[in-house]
Order: structure tokens, then sequence, then C-alpha cells
């Protein structure tokens, strides 16, 4: 889960690698920042309950799905 959700949220994981750390506050100024919305913007904080939510699921300290690499692929794997 947790590859899935550094995959879904990209941009944000590109501004800053350990948004998944971040207190909603930080986090929902994060959203902002990247989206360019302002911060009363329904949109964002649609996306940060998203997020809060998918990160109950994720263990960033482990990981979620292995890639193919080894045999030459680029695809990933689900065992």
């Amino acid at each position: 889960m947790a590859d899935a959700i550094r995959l879904g949220y990209q941009e944000l994981l590109k501004a800053n690698e350990y948004f998944y750390k971040l207190d909603d506050k930080a986090l929902l100024a994060l959203i902002v920042q990247v989206t360019g919305v302002e911060t009363d913007n329904r949109a964002a904080a649609l996306t940060l309950a998203s997020l809060k939510s998918l990160k109950s699921y994720a263990d960033f300290d482990a990981n979620d799905l292995k890639t193919d690499r080894e045999d030459g692929g680029g695809t990933l794997g689900m065992c």
C-alpha cells in the first residue's frame, strides 16, 4: 500500500520525500503548494482526507511491492 501511495501521490513525494510523516496542517500546506489551489479549497481538503485514510493501511517502513528488475523486466510483481 505504501508503494501505491507513493505512486499515486508522486508530486507530493517529489516535493517532500517524507510527506507521509507530516501532520495534517503541514500535509495540507504541501497539497496546496503542489496543486496551486487555495488553502480552503474543497479538493485539497478531500485529497488530505483520502490520503489520511490510505495511510492508515500503509507501512512505509516495509516494501509492499517487489519489482521484476532482477529478471530484466520493469513491471511490478504481486509476490
